[in-house]
């Protein structure tokens, strides 16, 4: 029931179930966060929402199921928990677009949705290590340079963290 809720700047760790879930019809904007889950990372339904510069560490990544599409864009999207497994972004309603996301370590990156419109890399991210995990980029990562406006893709991307 929020309307132009904004959550931003957050790290959402060791979570056993969905990481987060959107579920209202109103403008609700994610940035700059970070996601990292043992199911799903994040389950958009019914949202008129704005997803931006997250970072995702999944066995399942993206689940959109609801009429709206929502603005997923300059994310990383990674599974590091069970690689060669699982879905970056499935989409209930077939042929909508994701384009700026770089998904890697799923089986497939998407399903009834796809990445054009944008460059497609798809790559390791090259996140720094350490315990709890880093996720800001190395200095060679691609994904440096990557995001829809030139910058830096993922939950460090906006550089305000």
């Amino acid at each position: 029931g929020n309307r132009s809720f904004t959550f931003s700047h957050f790290d959402f760790r060791e979570i056993l179930g969905t990481g987060i879930e959107i579920s209202d019809v109103a403008s609700l904007s994610l940035i700059s966060g970070i996601v990292e889950t043992k199911e799903l990372g994040v389950h958009v339904k019914g949202a008129v929402a704005s997803i931006t510069f997250l970072t995702v560490n999944a066995p399942k990544g993206v689940l959109i199921d609801g009429a709206e599409k929502p603005n997923l864009l300059d994310c990383i999207i990674e599974n590091r928990t069970n690689p060669g497994s699982g879905v970056g972004i499935e989409e209930v309603i077939a042929s909508r677009s994701y384009p700026f996301n770089n998904i890697h370590g799923y089986f497939t990156a998407t399903k009834n949705c796809n990445q054009s419109r944008a460059p497609m890399l798809n790559v390791d991210p090259q996140f720094f290590g350490g315990t709890p995990f880093n996720y800001h980029l190395k200095d060679g990562s691609p994904l440096k340079n990557a995001s829809s406006k030139g910058g830096e893709m993922g939950a460090y991307g906006n550089g305000s963290f």
